[in-house]
């Protein structure tokens, strides 16, 4: 495709030139991406953070920014995402009796 034609077709699909020859930098993290989910797996209540110290401490130069990202990505597909609490009875305080004054100064 000469650059003529393709600056008319980019034109006409109303997209920027530069996003049909975009070529993205990024490498492939194959193994880190199974790596953080080994590790999700065998240590399920680890956040990213956790997860990013003990990556650190086996030698991969990564940072956070990535981590947060593979972790989320391993994550959402390896677990639930569902409230804790929303499990959890709330308990009756048989204590508790509510006022009957209501919200009333004691002047």
């Amino acid at each position: 495709m000469s650059s003529s034609s393709l600056a008319k077709a980019c034109q006409a699909l109303r997209i920027d030139r530069s996003l049909y020859t975009y070529k993205s930098r990024r490498g492939e993290q194959a193994p880190l991406k199974q790596r953080i989910k080994e590790i999700c797996e065998t240590r399920v209540r680890y956040g990213y953070r956790r997860v990013h110290v003990l990556l650190l401490r086996e030698g991969w130069s990564i940072n956070m920014k990535p981590t947060r990202r593979l972790y989320n990505a391993s994550v959402s597909k390896a677990r639930p995402s569902r409230s804790l609490r929303a499990d959890l009875p709330y308990p009756e305080n048989k204590h508790y009796k509510p006022s009957t004054k209501g919200n009333q100064l004691n002047v």
